[in-house]
């Protein structure tokens, strides 16, 4: 069994090794159903467990001619004995019907197991190479390859059903989540997709503002990105605003207004310095003047649930590039 995919890119230092588990799944994807990134599936024993390097320049031999763009790996045969080689010998009736089909064999569950490295990969499972290749013979004929392409989910021709999930360890990281700054903020805040880090947002004194009827005439966000963090690590094109209640978590109000740029995404400030920039007028007059309620407010990357992209900011402690919080307004006489 050989299975080869496509990259679409990658994160980090390319040469890096990941460690890859490869295991089946034991309950189907449902295409009608929306699945979460820390959803946790139930697995079977893993069908292959390797190092592989993320080099997505590097040819791939498939038999035939070579190929750029794939990572090829070797799964071990016996689960697909059983499950289909088997079962047609003792004439299993789900391999009748594709419905039933893909209840039995559900799909596979990819994993770098692996302590940690520099480079993670993005894959194309819908890429015209990206396929599982069976070798089979009958005893009397050589080995037949068989090619089944990832290009069909739960009917042959649809698009496969995938969804990214993501776990996280902290322990090594260069923030310490226990010794978080809640009241004073800290000197560098982190974000990354993936689910990974993201950062809470408070406004020291825009409470004061509350019920005294004044006319919000800007109000923006400046953030200065850490010198030196930007390579090789990509950082988010674009940064989102997020406020949270206990029930739910939204974009800021200035995102569903046609007339203001509410921004966001990464500008080059000079030659090595990088910064984003947000417009959150009425952001600020909603909470003011018509919740009068400051509510909590988190930054987080653009696309965090397909990519990995990752920033280092000036946080309000920092003593070069602290973060900003303007508001300009106007009294009422």
């Amino acid at each position: 069994m050989k299975v080869r995919i496509g990259y679409v890119g990658y994160y980090g230092v390319t040469g890096d090794n990941i460690r890859l588990e490869v295991s089946p799944l034991l309950e189907p994807l449902v295409d009608s159903l929306p699945y979460y990134s820390n959803h946790a599936f139930s697995v079977g024993s893993a069908l292959v467990d390797t190092v592989l390097k993320v080099a997505p320049s590097d040819t791939v031999y498939n038999g035939v001619d070579t190929l750029v763009g794939y990572l090829a790996f070797d799964l071990d045969p016996s689960y697909f004995q059983t499950e289909i080689f088997d079962a047609a010998i003792t004439g299993e009736t789900y391999l009748a019907d594709n419905v039933d089909f893909v209840k039995e064999v559900a799909g596979l569950h990819f994993k770098d197991i692996g302590p940690g490295s520099s480079a993670a990969c993005y894959f194309d499972l819908s890429a015209p190479g990206s396929i599982i290749q069976l070798y089979y013979h009958t005893g009397v004929e050589d080995t037949v390859p068989k090619v089944f392409n990832m290009t069909f989910g739960q009917n042959f021709g649809d698009p496969v059903g995938s969804f990214n999930s993501f776990a996280h360890d902290f322990s090594g990281a260069d923030f310490d989540l226990g010794m978080m700054d809640t009241l004073n903020g800290e000197i560098l805040t982190y974000i990354q997709g993936g689910s990974g880090a993201r950062t809470m947002l408070v406004f020291p004194g825009l409470d004061t503002l509350i019920g005294k009827g004044y006319s919000i005439n800007r109000a923006e966000l400046n953030f200065n990105v850490v010198q030196g963090t930007a390579s090789p690590y990509t950082l988010p094109g674009t940064l989102l605003l997020v406020q949270g209640t206990d029930s739910a978590q939204q974009l800021i109000k200035d995102y569903s207004s046609s007339l203001s740029n509410v921004g966001g995404s990464v500008t080059r400030a000079d030659i090595r310095s990088y910064k984003y920039r947000f417009n959150v007028t009425r952001m600020v007059h909603d909470f003011v003047n018509t919740k009068e309620e400051i509510l909590p407010v988190m930054i987080a990357p653009s696309g965090a649930n397909a990519n990995l992209h990752r920033v280092v900011l000036g946080g309000g402690l920092h003593p070069v590039i602290p973060a900003e919080f303007n508001v300009y307004y106007t009294k009422s006489e």
